[in-house]
């Protein structure tokens, strides 16, 4: 798995996945050079913080949804019981 991070030819290779066809990988070495001229991490810290930023991402779209899901219970029980708040009056 972290052959790509380390070998400039497997890197290559992979990136040119992600370009448009016709960028192969000689024409990708010699533009970047290797994988290591754009890591700014090692490769474990690299998979460490990408995993930190994923679960503090996924547990903020969690909260957003359960507080979402929980304001819409709350008005339907609040229109059940029949209870009234003041801005539900009519203004006299």
């Amino acid at each position: 798995m972290y052959a790509v991070y380390t070998d400039p030819v497997i890197w290559a290779n992979v990136m040119a996945f992600c370009l448009p066809s016709g960028a192969g990988a000689d024409m990708i070495l010699s533009a970047f050079g290797s994988p290591q001229a754009l890591a700014v991490f090692d490769a474990r810290t690299d998979q460490q913080l990408a995993g930190v930023m994923m679960k503090v991402f996924q547990e903020i779209v969690y909260g957003i949804a359960i507080g979402y899901v929980f304001k819409q219970w709350l008005k339907k029980e609040k229109l059940q019981d029949g209870e009234l708040t003041i801005s539900d009056l009519p203004q006299s």
